[in-house]
């Protein structure tokens, strides 16, 4: 015990307020080009995330590609444009140039994009815990930075919530839901006929090396025994669900080893994530040491993740909800921002 005199004051941590005309809470694709299109329209742009680095669960952190309508195999001759097909035009080149696909590449290509921009300030690590509000307006939000010890007010004319959690929207009293509604609310085929709280599980990638040299692989003893699984048992069992590997040999995934259903996909993260990694190591030991599968001896763990790439939380509502018959129907909106190639086949015609 070390023994030490203490002043009598409390003590806080440093606490500020800066102005913006627009603040964006959030820093995955949707957040940076929502910040980078509002700094080149003139706005003064706060963007504000609780990662130490820019792209969300499309980072190093998750390592979920950013994918959209230009994914193989969905179609071919889509792509993503604006904002974000620059940002896929510098991977792409940075990737070409050093002769190998890197994570590295995804975060300095967002931290560039951002940097370019004289309007943007980024605020890294900074968790968005408080928010005011005038009658139904959003007047500040307040975030911490445990690294700086610093309390930060956020003001500014608009308020811009890109969290995969809408914390901001959580913390301003907007209506929200969790779970999927009953058949009878909208008339939907698909749903069910119960309304529940379920929703889709998160997921922890990890992947692996050839360590040229055999390794050995032990589990520990809280890993998830997984043999009586019927996708893994079978290794060339393919329904989306089956034990990849790349050319090279090398495992990376799997997306499909999710937790999640009936526990809070917020309050519950701890739990998640402990389950998820027992569920890796399980997996991990069933393709070591089950024997069905070659190649396998020099092949170890390299990376796990410690963030899961979360598929569902809250949602919340806007004026107007999307129901399973808007899709079906292709329905056309005033106020669309982007397009489906369906939707584009219709108009040109």
């Amino acid at each position: 015990m070390i023994n030490a005199a203490y002043s009598a004051d409390t003590r806080h941590f440093e606490e500020f307020s800066c102005d913006y005309d627009v603040v964006v809470v959030g820093a995955g694709p949707a957040g940076l080009c929502a910040a980078i299109q509002a700094a080149r329209l003139g706005s003064k742009v706060a963007l504000v995330t609780d990662r130490p680095i820019l792209g969300g669960s499309a980072s190093s952190e998750v390592r979920v590609g950013p994918g959209g309508a230009s994914n193989p195999p969905w179609n071919r001759h889509a792509k993503e444009t604006g904002i974000w097909e620059e940002i896929d035009n510098t991977l792409f080149r940075k990737a070409g140039s050093a002769g190998k696909w890197r994570w590295f590449h995804y975060d300095e290509s967002y931290y560039e994009k951002v940097q370019e921009e004289e309007n943007i300030t980024l605020y890294l690590n900074t968790s968005v815990f408080d928010c005011q509000r005038e009658d139904t307006t959003i007047t500040q939000v307040t975030g911490v930075q445990l690294r700086s010890e610093k309390i930060i007010h956020f003001r500014a004319k608009m308020f811009v919530d890109c969290s995969g959690d809408g914390v901001l929207a959580y913390l301003s009293g907007a209506s929200y839901r969790v779970g999927r509604e009953a058949k009878d609310e909208f008339g939907e085929t698909l749903a069910q006929d119960v309304a529940d709280r379920k929703t889709m599980g998160a997921t922890l990638l990890f992947t692996s090396v050839d360590c040229k040299h055999e390794v050995k692989f032990t589990p520990p003893k809280w890993a998830i025994k997984v043999n009586d699984l019927p996708t893994i048992i079978d290794p060339e069992h393919n329904v989306g669900r089956g034990i990849g590997r790349f050319p090279d040999g090398h495992f990376y995934g799997f997306w499909w080893m999710e937790y999640g259903g009936d526990v809070d996909s917020i309050k519950d993260d701890g739990q998640v994530i402990d389950h998820l990694h027992a569920l890796v190591y399980g997996v991990w030991d069933y393709i070591k040491n089950s024997g069905k599968f070659a190649g396998v001896a020099n092949q170890d763990i390299n990376w796990i993740g410690y963030l899961p790439g979360k598929r569902e939380s809250r949602r919340i509502m806007g004026p107007y909800v999307c129901k399973e018959q808007d899709f079906f129907r292709q329905k056309s909106f005033d106020d669309t921002i982007g397009y489906t190639p369906e939707n584009r086949i219709k108009r040109t015609l």
